[in-house]
Formats: structure tokens, C-alpha cells, sequence
């Protein structure tokens, strides 16, 4: 046999991952999260679209009650209540829209003066 399988002792070739288009890059992450996410969690992530506004996307999580966007926020990683209970947001509103800037964080983005990724 000849080839690279035969160059490497009959291993297969390793696969490359399938090219995903930079537009999609951003859904890609939020359905990672989505697909580790407990049943709350994921009903809250699976209806974000992040080609959508940010003001179309907080309208989308404001139809979850707080119990729903708490456990996506504590399933993001950071915490809406203290050691006493209290709730660390002034309202609902608020509390979407820091998911959804975290969500947002979590996405690839470009440089606008080198066009890198990061």
C-alpha cells in the first residue's frame, strides 16, 4: 500500500472538522451550551438567535420566568443571588441582557483594525 496510510503504519487519516462559516460560528457556540445545559437552561438558550437584535433576543428570554433565566445565569457561570438570597439584578430586564452579553463574550469575534479572530 502506498500513501500516507501506508507512511503512517496503516492509520487512518485524521479528519479536519467541517469548515463552518464565520456567520455561523456564533450559533455553533450558543448550541454548545445548550447541548450541556440541564432542561431549564437549554428551553431558555435554544431561543436565542444571535443574528437577531439585541432588544428582539431580551424580548425572547423576558417570556421565561426568573427561575428559568436564575438556573441559565448559574449554568453560564456567574450568580444572580448572594449568600442570603438576594437577588444580585435590579430586575428581570437586566438579568436577560447580562446572559445575552455573556453569551455574546463567549462567541468568536473579529479585530476591526486586523480582521483577526479571536
Amino acid at each position: 500500500s502506498s500513501g500516507i496510510n501506508a507512511e503512517y503504519g496503516g492509520m487512518s487519516q485524521v479528519q479536519p472538522k467541517p469548515f463552518v462559516p464565520e456567520e455561523q460560528r456564533p450559533q455553533q457556540v450558543l448550541d454548545k451550551l445548550a447541548d450541556k445545559a440541564p432542561a431549564l437552561t437549554k428551553r431558555v438558550l435554544t431561543t436565542l438567535t444571535l443574528t437577531a437584535t439585541l432588544t428582539e433576543n431580551v424580548q425572547k428570554l423576558m417570556k421565561f420566568d426568573t427561575a428559568h433565566l436564575e438556573e441559565c445565569a448559574k449554568h453560564l457561570g456567574f450568580t444572580a443571588r448572594d449568600e442570603e438570597d438576594k437577588k444580585l439584578y435590579k430586575n428581570r430586564t437586566n438579568l436577560a441582557y447580562r446572559i445575552l452579553l455573556l453569551v455574546k463574550a463567549l462567541c468568536p469575534s473579529k479585530c476591526d483594525e486586523c480582521n483577526e479572530e479571536y
